[in-house]
């Protein structure tokens, strides 16, 4: 393994991870809002009409989480073949 090359690797990971947040959730309230919806119970965002909105945050934070566990196994699989 190149020593040189794991601050880069962290490097792209900072950018990476920020990239996907922007991308999915905008802004930490969206972030916040996602959790929300997370913990809340799917009956009672059914009978409150939230249903597309709770489905929708779920994704988003399952898609997040998701992608950053494929790029840390991706490295993990680069730096073990090298």
């Amino acid at each position: 393994m190149k020593p040189l090359l794991i601050p880069f690797v962290m490097a792209f990971n900072v950018f990476a991870i920020w990239g996907l947040f922007k991308v999915l959730f905008g802004n930490w309230k969206m972030f916040q809002r996602c959790v929300y919806y997370y913990f809340k119970p799917d009956w009672l965002s059914h009978l409150q009409g939230e249903c597309y909105e709770d489905s929708v945050a779920e994704f988003c934070l399952f898609l997040y989480f998701g992608g950053i566990g494929l790029l840390f196994f991706g490295e993990y699989a680069f730096f073990l073949q090298h």
